[in-house]
Protein backbone atom coordinates (compact mmCIF):
# COMPACT_ATOMS: atom_id res chain seq x y z
CA UNK A 1 0.00 0.00 0.00
CA UNK A 2 2.87 2.38 0.77
CA UNK A 3 4.14 1.90 -2.79
CA UNK A 4 0.70 2.63 -4.27
CA UNK A 5 0.42 5.72 -2.03
CA UNK A 6 3.70 7.00 -3.44
CA UNK A 7 3.26 5.92 -7.06
CA UNK A 8 -0.26 7.31 -7.40
CA UNK A 9 0.70 10.68 -5.92
CA UNK A 10 -1.42 10.54 -2.77
CA UNK A 11 1.33 12.31 -0.83
CA UNK A 12 1.01 15.30 -3.13
CA UNK A 13 -2.19 16.22 -1.28
CA UNK A 14 -2.07 14.23 1.98
CA UNK A 15 0.43 14.46 4.81
CA UNK A 16 1.68 11.29 6.48
CA UNK A 17 4.30 12.12 9.11
CA UNK A 18 7.74 11.12 7.93
CA UNK A 19 6.45 10.18 4.47
CA UNK A 20 4.74 13.11 2.73
CA UNK A 21 3.88 16.74 3.32
CA UNK A 22 0.82 17.41 1.18
CA UNK A 23 -1.36 20.26 2.41
CA UNK A 24 -4.49 20.16 0.25
CA UNK A 25 -6.11 17.00 1.62
CA UNK A 26 -6.61 15.80 5.18
CA UNK A 27 -3.62 14.67 7.21
CA UNK A 28 -3.63 10.86 7.17
CA UNK A 29 -0.90 10.33 9.78
CA UNK A 30 -3.23 8.66 12.31
CA UNK A 31 -5.94 7.57 9.89
CA UNK A 32 -6.44 4.12 11.43
CA UNK A 33 -7.10 5.69 14.85
CA UNK A 34 -10.08 7.63 13.53
CA UNK A 35 -13.62 6.35 13.79
CA UNK A 36 -14.84 8.27 10.73
CA UNK A 37 -13.48 9.82 7.53
CA UNK A 38 -14.58 12.10 4.66
CA UNK A 39 -15.71 14.87 6.96
CA UNK A 40 -17.18 12.35 9.44
CA UNK A 41 -19.57 11.17 6.74
CA UNK A 42 -18.48 7.52 6.84
CA UNK A 43 -17.56 5.07 9.59
CA UNK A 44 -13.92 4.10 9.22
CA UNK A 45 -14.15 0.50 8.10
CA UNK A 46 -12.83 -1.47 5.14
CA UNK A 47 -16.19 -1.56 3.32
CA UNK A 48 -16.65 2.21 3.40
CA UNK A 49 -13.00 2.82 2.62
CA UNK A 50 -13.21 0.53 -0.41
CA UNK A 51 -16.25 2.44 -1.72
CA UNK A 52 -14.51 5.77 -1.10
CA UNK A 53 -11.23 4.86 -2.79
CA UNK A 54 -12.99 3.26 -5.76
CA UNK A 55 -15.22 6.28 -6.46
CA UNK A 56 -14.78 9.29 -4.14
CA UNK A 57 -16.94 11.61 -6.24
CA UNK A 58 -19.68 8.99 -6.52
CA UNK A 59 -20.00 8.48 -2.77
CA UNK A 60 -19.52 12.13 -1.79
CA UNK A 61 -20.35 14.45 -4.70
CA UNK A 62 -18.50 17.74 -4.65
CA UNK A 63 -15.51 16.54 -2.64
CA UNK A 64 -12.07 17.66 -3.79
CA UNK A 65 -10.35 14.27 -3.95
CA UNK A 66 -8.71 13.73 -7.31
CA UNK A 67 -6.72 10.60 -8.06
CA UNK A 68 -3.74 11.26 -10.32
CA UNK A 69 -3.81 8.91 -13.27
CA UNK A 70 -7.52 8.10 -12.95
CA UNK A 71 -9.41 5.52 -10.94
CA UNK A 72 -7.59 3.05 -8.75
CA UNK A 73 -7.67 -0.64 -9.66
CA UNK A 74 -9.31 -3.05 -7.18
CA UNK A 75 -5.82 -4.32 -6.29
CA UNK A 76 -4.57 -0.76 -5.64
CA UNK A 77 -7.61 -0.11 -3.43
CA UNK A 78 -6.93 -3.25 -1.41
CA UNK A 79 -3.29 -2.27 -0.93
CA UNK A 80 -4.17 1.31 0.07
CA UNK A 81 -6.68 0.04 2.62
CA UNK A 82 -3.97 -2.11 4.20
CA UNK A 83 -1.62 0.87 4.29
CA UNK A 84 -4.20 3.26 5.73
CA UNK A 85 -5.11 0.66 8.38
CA UNK A 86 -1.46 0.67 9.47
CA UNK A 87 -1.44 4.42 10.14
CA UNK A 88 -2.07 4.57 13.88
Amino acid sequence: GFTVFNQRGCGGCHTVAGVSTGTIGPNLTHFASRTTFAGSMFDNNDTNLRKWLADPLGVKPGNKMLIPGGKLSPDEVTKLIAYLNSLR
